[in-house]
């Protein structure tokens, strides 16, 4: 049977998940997790997304998605922020959903990724999950963990996790 409420394995307690970027691909993602539930930190540098969806307004129109973002606002499970530094640090599952969008040339512009990483880097304190959900040409898993390990403070063991086979 699938278990939705995991313990951290050293303190009892129960694991957070951070969705980095609460765009078109990050709040369907922390609000399903949430749905689910898991207590999720909704992070994104971009305050007025921030602000509205901490007034419960959904920042676009999907589906059912107004109505569980204020179901998980009431219930606590759903906590958007412009803290990500603090995100970073507060879970053990990153999940990493900033915007790649298109260039001219037609590749990815993966700056974003890569200033995700780079933020990540600088803030590990211990293991993390990281999962890269953004829309990315295969091998951008790579790409992070070198990135991470080039940043970080100290050595950092990340292990890239894929979905379906593909993105990373």
């Amino acid at each position: 049977m699938f278990q939705t409420h995991f313990r951290e394995w050293d303190t009892g307690e129960r694991m957070s998940i951070a969705v980095l970027g609460i765009g078109h691909v990050g709040l369907p993602t922390a609000l399903g997790l949430a749905e689910l539930g898991w207590e999720v930190v909704g992070a994104d540098n971009t305050s007025n997304v921030v602000e509205r969806l901490q007034a419960g307004q959904a920042t676009f129109y999907e589906p059912g998605m107004q109505d569980l973002l204020l179901k998980h606002l009431a219930s606590g499970r759903f906590k958007p922020t412009n803290d990500v530094e603090g995100a970073i640090a507060a879970s053990k599952v990153l999940f990493v959903c900033v915007g790649t969008p298109q260039q001219e040339n037609g590749a990815a512009d993966l700056s974003q990724i890569e200033a995700m990483a780079r933020t990540i880097a600088r803030n590990l304190d211990g293991y993390k999950l990281i999962v890269e959900k953004s829309t990315v040409p295969a091998a951008t898993a790579q790409r992070i963990k070198q990135t991470i390990e080039r940043y970080a403070p100290r050595p950092a063991g990340v292990s890239p996790a894929t979905r379906n086979g593909g993105g990373g």
